[in-house]
Order: structure tokens, then C-alpha cells, then sequence
């Protein structure tokens, strides 16, 4: 039998100093390279809806995210 449980880790990607600067990168499709699966159009509605439902002000900062989860196991 084995027992097994998961924690999650946030790493901070970036600091921005503002989500204007966010948007500019994420529709630059730096560093992500599933959004160049996405068409323009789709990539610029991504960033609306982040921003709307983030409800970020294109003045304020932003701290970029990565979520990891960690898995524990122990075989008995």
C-alpha cells in the first residue's frame, strides 16, 4: 500500500511595474511558447479577460505566478 499526499508551491515568474507592461509582454508571447498556439486576435482577448477578471488597473503592479504542486509518497 502506498500513501501519498501534495502540497502547492507558488514561485514568483516576474514583477511588473504595472499591467500595461504585463499585457505588452504576454502579447509578445515571450517566454510562453503555448500562446503561439493562439491567433492574435485570441491572444488579445486572453488578455482582456485576464485583466477583467484579475480586475488589475493598467497602472497597478503585477506579480507574476507559477503554481507547482509537490507530490509525497511512501510505500508501506
Amino acid at each position: 500500500m502506498t500513501r501519498s499526499s501534495s502540497c502547492w508551491l507558488w514561485e514568483v515568474r516576474k514583477s511588473y511595474a504595472s499591467y500595461s507592461d504585463y499585457r505588452e509582454e504576454l502579447l509578445s508571447r515571450k517566454g510562453r511558447s503555448i500562446l503561439h498556439e493562439l491567433s492574435d486576435a485570441e491572444l488579445h482577448d486572453l488578455a482582456d479577460a485576464i485583466a477583467t477578471d484579475s480586475g488589475y488597473e493598467m497602472n497597478e503592479p503585477v506579480r507574476e505566478q507559477d503554481r507547482w504542486t509537490i507530490f509525497f509518497a511512501q510505500a508501506r
